[in-house]
């Protein structure tokens, strides 16, 4: 598969409750092709997420768990560019202009401003995340994860 633009999601057996509803509003003002990435969900949610989305990719048995996982899922994606969304995102229309805005070389992201203040420090909101290929920041952040040490993949 090797498509110009594209969502990615993904979830695993504690977060899968959200991908019937998260596909089901993606998919009411979308048609870019959604591929949904595996992190450990149940085999009945698994078969689900392969006749409702427009692909699956498999990483439940990777070492890294969860949210750990979303950065290494990117790095892997099939697309030129790519949107990742988390499935706790409402989409509430069509969205997909979006990929004309990303960035050459750049993780897209917005600032999170509540984050930022509480941690006095600057953040970024990774529930939603742009690239256009894969920007070295990307590698960094996919290679820098140590879930030992952070709370989540934003961190």
């Amino acid at each position: 598969m090797k498509l110009e633009n594209g969502f990615m999601t993904g979830c695993d057996s504690k977060t899968e409750w959200q991908l019937p509803w998260f596909i089901h509003n993606f998919k009411k003002h979308n048609s870019a092709h959604l591929l949904v990435v595996d992190f450990g969900m149940s085999k009945e949610m698994a078969m689900w997420a392969a006749n409702h989305a427009d692909s699956l990719a498999d990483m439940s048995t990777a070492k890294a768990k969860g949210w750990f996982l979303k950065p290494i899922a990117m790095m892997n994606t099939p697309f030129k560019k790519t949107v990742w969304i988390d499935t706790d995102c409402e989409v509430l229309g069509n969205i997909e202009s979006i990929f004309e805005l990303l960035a050459l070389d750049k993780l897209n992201m917005v600032l999170d401003r509540p984050w930022s203040k509480k941690f006095d420090t600057t953040m970024y909101n990774s529930g939603i995340v742009g690239f256009h290929n894969k920007p070295g920041i990307l590698a960094k952040w996919a290679s820098g994860i140590d879930p030992t040490v952070h709370r989540g993949d934003q961190e």
